[in-house]
């Protein structure tokens, strides 16, 4: 009977979205090895900002915790028993072009995959689009830290945003970017990037857009060695025009790319540098021994198919992984290489890095037979050893990384202070729980 229903109230108020309590429910909203103080009590959908508030609002009269996440794939969670896990799958709409076509508004819950759709119906494109991220939101790729990959000529996500508005935890709507900071306001979009939900949930983006291009041309470089890849990076920056992407891929990671396609990397290549231009450009003759160009569409759209296998194969080969994104420079990819393979044989997990140097983030994928306990334990003290080895080298953990280990520099830092002064204010009533704690 509806007397029992300790949320009744609530369901008054969320009509649109759904509310799920049932174990089976919940259950169908998670993944990994679950117990009893891991499930959360309510999984809510709410459907628009009213809704939302709702759920903040009584959330905080019985004193419960709310987690966020996108409702596009199944989350791993820790300790939610009796607290409220947010998915924001419903609030999503359709993308609103504005009149000169050159930004576009995205609600924040909406699929990448069907933005990516729309855009391409309408002859446009959002460059850290490209490649698309699978079952993530846009409001989940703010929030995450997704740095995209094509940002050698134009910069990372963050340069592509020119608006973002979030709910704080209080129910108040906010909103930032560089369209909107006029008369003192400050920009915050880059506490937002990486947040993973601590500061509210992102109900709407503008996106800076431009036309498709006219002319590409895109390029696989097989190299014998990291070091021949950093004097390739080396050479790209120098060249005119400027490659609007240059990947990374590393020696395990150009083994997954093997077996994963046939005939598309040799038998000869270590690792892989892949490039692309919005331009059509002419191939210079000492590179015609390191790889080799595409310029039709059809071709540069196949190879770009052939590299999206990678987490497809990766994941057929070693069903688990523990991963992080670093920022590195690119003078330090080889001794990040060596401490890899290394380190990779000693725990006995390969450790696949691919990603962006210099310009971008850098993923490192260590990459298990499974989710065991002993096995996590392991992959995590694998993966402390190469950040650390990574800092050594100049580089940096990337935002949104969600790390079961503290690195933490002994210094005092204005940005850090900064940082929580800004989500104390997003979340006053400390209503927000991270999905994992560690």
């Amino acid at each position: 009977m509806r007397i029992f229903d300790r949320y009744a109230k609530l369901r008054d108020v969320v009509k649109s979205g759904s509310l799920h309590t049932g174990q089976k429910e919940v259950l169908s909203f998670l993944k990994g090895r679950l117990g009893k103080d891991d499930l959360p009590g309510l999984v809510a959908e709410p459907a628009n900002e009213d809704e939302l508030r709702a759920v903040y609002e009584y959330a905080a009269s019985k004193e419960m915790k709310v987690a966020i996440a996108s409702g596009l794939k199944p989350v791993e969670v820790r300790d939610l028993r009796g607290q409220i896990l947010v998915l924001t799958t419903r609030m999503a709409g359709s993308p609103a072009f504005s009149s000169s076509r050159n930004t576009v508004r995205v609600s924040g819950g909406m699929s990448l995959e069907a933005l990516a759709i729309d855009l391409t119906h309408a002859g446009q494109r959002w460059l850290p689009l490209l490649p698309v991220p699978a079952k993530m939101s846009a409001g989940a790729m703010l929030a995450s830290g997704w740095e995209g990959l094509r940002n050698w000529r134009d910069g990372g996500m963050l340069s592509h945003i020119s608006a973002v508005e979030w709910m704080g935890t209080d129910g108040v709507v906010h909103r930032t970017g560089p369209s909107v900071s006029t008369g003192g306001a400050i920009d915050v979009t880059g506490f937002l990037f990486g947040s993973r939900g601590s500061a509210g949930v992102i109900t709407a983006l503008e996106l800076d857009v431009q036309p498709v291009p006219q002319e590409r041309t895109s390029a696989l470089f097989e190299l014998p060695s990291a070091r021949a890849a950093v004097e390739v990076m080396a050479a790209l920056c120098e060249f005119e025009p400027l490659a609007e992407t240059v990947i990374y891929w590393g020696e395990a990671a150009t083994e997954i790319l093997r077996k994963g396609n046939d005939g598309t990397v040799s038998d000869n290549a270590v690792v892989l540098l892949t490039a692309e231009w919005r331009d059509e450009i002419r191939w210079p003759e000492e590179w015609r021994a390191l790889g080799k160009p595409f310029h039709d569409d059809l071709a540069i759209d196949a190879l770009w198919q052939d590299l999206l296998r990678f987490s497809r194969t990766a994941t057929r080969l070693h069903p688990e992984r523990t991963e992080a994104t670093l920022r590195v420079p690119a003078s330090a990819l080889e001794e990040l290489e060596n401490a890899a393979r290394e380190l990779g044989r000693d725990f006995n997990f390969p450790v696949a890095l691919w990603g962006t140097a210099e310009a971008g983030h850098l993923h490192v994928w260590i990459l298990k037979p499974d989710a065991e306990p002993r096995t996590n334990v392991r992959a995590d003290e694998l993966l402390k050893k190469i950040v650390e080895v990574t800092v050594d080298l100049g580089g940096c953990c990337a935002a949104g990384n969600t790390l079961p280990f503290d690195l933490r520099n002994g210094r005092a830092s204005l940005g850090r202070t900064l940082r929580e002064q800004f989500l104390k204010k997003c979340d006053p009533g400390s209503v927000y729980i991270p999905l994992m704690k560690g």
